[in-house]
């Protein structure tokens, strides 16, 4: 339930990034489309391979302003990481023994940094000054592209002018992604003897980390590098590996149960799905 509702919570975030630019665009169709995503994020390379199938069939349904209702699955997924850095920076206040651990200071150095960095780049987009910089305009001038890069300033210009839209979409991914860290700890408490476990504030500042990783690296689902992440952090941390396999292994389960819902959107739009897949494939060719 914690995990799913977090989940819900993603695609309402989505919703209200793509509203915010003034497209017809249905909550319903956030959930329909993003339930789809989440399914194929494990067809797909890395976790996140779900996001280019929502792109696809999101400017499919907006013909008139394609690029930029496709830019708001980039924008969302940005927003998702900048919030995760900044969970994995502020839970790196309290003090728990995996602080200790040279290799996690980095870790924690890198949430910090990309926390402040991701901050400042949403402040500086929020600055009228940006869509009127002189090679930003020279852009839009050229052929093909041009377009392609009014569109988009168009889209900045309007966020410019509902700034507690990114606000409230960031609070919605740390509470969302609260939810999420808080599903990885209750699985590990399912499978594993409460003392072979960190304690639940570690599993805040850790598994941000294994996220990260089953992000990064090509794997569809992130299967298989997620849960060796949170095995290796669960050893970090003071447990055992196999206690944090065990946690990421019931944690991809509940999470594959989830995505049986996306089966059941992608049944009844199984048509129009392939033929953008098959559009894709022949623009690829």
């Amino acid at each position: 339930v914690c995990c799913a509702f977090s989940l819900l919570l993603t695609f309402f975030r989505w919703w209200l990034l793509v509203s915010a630019l003034n497209f017809k665009f249905r909550i319903r169709d956030a959930f329909r489309l993003g339930f789809i995503g989440y399914l194929f994020n494990y067809v797909a390379p890395g976790s996140a391979g779900g996001d280019l199938v929502k792109a696809m069939l999101i400017a499919r349904e907006q013909p008139e302003r394609r690029t930029v209702a496709a830019a708001t699955v980039l924008l969302d997924r940005i927003l998702g990481l900048l919030a995760l850095f900044i969970v994995g920076a502020l839970a790196s206040t309290i003090p728990t023994p995996i602080l200790q651990q040279a290799e996690f200071q980095v870790v924690v150095a890198i949430f910090k940094w990309a926390s402040l960095a991701g901050i400042c780049g949403l402040a500086l987009l929020m600055i009228p000054y940006i869509t009127r910089f002189r090679p930003v305009v020279w852009l839009t001038r050229l052929p093909i592209v041009g377009r392609i890069v009014q569109e988009l300033l168009h889209g900045i210009l309007l966020y410019q002018s509902k700034p507690l839209v990114l606000v409230a979409s960031v609070l919605i991914s740390l509470l969302g992604h609260m939810g999420i860290l808080t599903s990885f700890y209750f699985c590990g408490r399912a499978i594993n003897e409460v003392a072979a476990m960190p304690v639940y504030w570690a599993h805040i500042q850790f598994i941000p980390a294994a996220e990260l990783v089953g992000v990064l690296i090509p794997m569809p689902g992130g299967v298989g590098v997620l849960e060796e992440a949170v095995a290796h952090y669960y050893k970090l941390a003071g447990s055992t590996s196999d206690a944090g396999f065990l946690t990421g292994l019931s944690f991809r389960i509940v999470s594959i149960l989830i995505a049986i819902v996306g089966a059941g959107y992608y049944w009844f739009s199984k048509q129009e799905i392939e033929s953008v897949l098959h559009e894709k494939s022949t623009d690829d060719e």
